[in-house]
């Protein structure tokens, strides 16, 4: 079953696009397996977790579908980069914590990147072995 799509980088990371277990979406010009790119804005690290900020997708990919650019198709989740957990942290918490930040707390929480970084990856599905 499909549980998320997003942008699937060589490292091993991913930005998730749609959480919707079993009905998960590539926005809709997009097809497995195509290149996305992410543009990397800032990052917050603690010792229970660690995540990286999405200013946008890039805009000619996504922009003219009128999906938002900044959080993810479902739930109003800024788009982000999950890069670590605590064992008993939920990587879902990263985009929760980024939802209910006030603009003070993001200002003082997050580490803002100086240099624009622009990852590279593939549209894609998480997907896990049981059946639909």
């Amino acid at each position: 079953m499909k549980i998320y799509s997003g942008i699937f980088f060589s490292n091993g990371l991913h930005m998730t696009w749609d959480y919707n277990p079993g009905k998960c979406k590539l926005p809709h010009s997009k097809t497995g397996g195509e290149d996305g790119n992410v543009i990397i804005t800032g990052g917050f690290f603690n010792h229970d977790i660690g995540y990286l900020t999405c200013d946008r997708v890039g805009r000619s990919e996504i922009q003219r579908e009128c999906y938002p650019t900044d959080t993810q198709a479902r739930g109003g989740i800024p788009l982000h980069i999950t890069l670590y957990t605590a064992p008993n942290t939920s990587p879902i918490q990263s985009g929760l914590m980024l939802k209910y930040m006030t603009q003070e707390q993001r200002d003082v929480l997050l580490f803002p990147i100086p240099k624009q970084y622009i990852w590279n990856g593939k549209w894609g599905y998480f997907e896990d072995d049981k059946d639909e």
